[in-house]
């Protein structure tokens, strides 16, 4: 898990020691290719410390109500976007199921960096809209670099100052960089024989 975490940007933005960075994995579906993104979720939730999905503007809805713990970049594979508003994957309606259902939006930095400058500014309009939409439903934001490679690498500062650049409040920049960690410390907990429920556990 260490591995994975420092070649997807996850190592620093966690809050963990490193015995539960260790003890953790995590699973990626893609959610533009999966048949069964529920039985996906289901069938691997007992095996995985953290589940992530790609999104897209066309399955985000499905992908929420299957309740992994990240729904990443739902401005995924959009079309063009629309008069008023961009296509950018999320509205009230997703929103507040994620807000709901406890799922986190991620952010791929690597995905801003890989991408040409038209497709970049337009990737950039889209996570900013969404941004927005995650701060009125109060939903839970989530960033890290998912680098490919030590070159997409990137320090927790550049991305907290990213994420603030993108209109993150510094908050919720920061709690965003933390988020994955949350995450993984909340999954745990819940695998623990006494727990109950989010906070509650049975004490002997």
């Amino acid at each position: 898990m260490q591995e994975f975490a420092q070649a997807n940007g996850f190592k620093e933005a966690l809050l963990v020691t490193d015995d539960v960075v260790e003890k953790a994995d995590c699973f990626f579906i893609d959610g533009t290719k999966s048949k069964g993104i529920r039985k996906d979720i289901q069938r691997t939730r007992h095996k995985f410390c953290l589940i992530a999905v790609l999104g897209s503007p066309e399955r985000n809805r499905e992908i929420l109500e299957a309740c992994p713990d990240v729904l990443l970049s739902p401005h995924f594979a959009a079309g063009k976007d629309f008069m008023k508003v961009r296509n950018a994957g999320l509205d009230s309606v997703t929103c507040k199921i994620a807000a709901k259902n406890k799922i986190s939006i991620g952010i791929d930095f690597s995905e801003i960096l890989k991408a040409q400058e038209q497709e970049r500014e337009i990737l950039i309009g889209r996570i900013m809209q969404n941004i927005r939409l995650c701060r009125k439903y109060k939903v839970k934001m989530l960033i890290a670099t998912f680098a490919s490679s030590v070159l997409e690498m990137r320090s927790a500062h550049d991305l907290q100052a990213f994420a603030q650049a993108l209109g993150m409040t510094p908050k919720e920049a920061q709690d965003a960089l933390h988020e994955a960690g949350r995450i993984l410390m909340r999954n745990q907990e819940k695998k623990h024989p006494s727990y109950v429920s989010d906070g509650i556990r049975i004490v002997e």
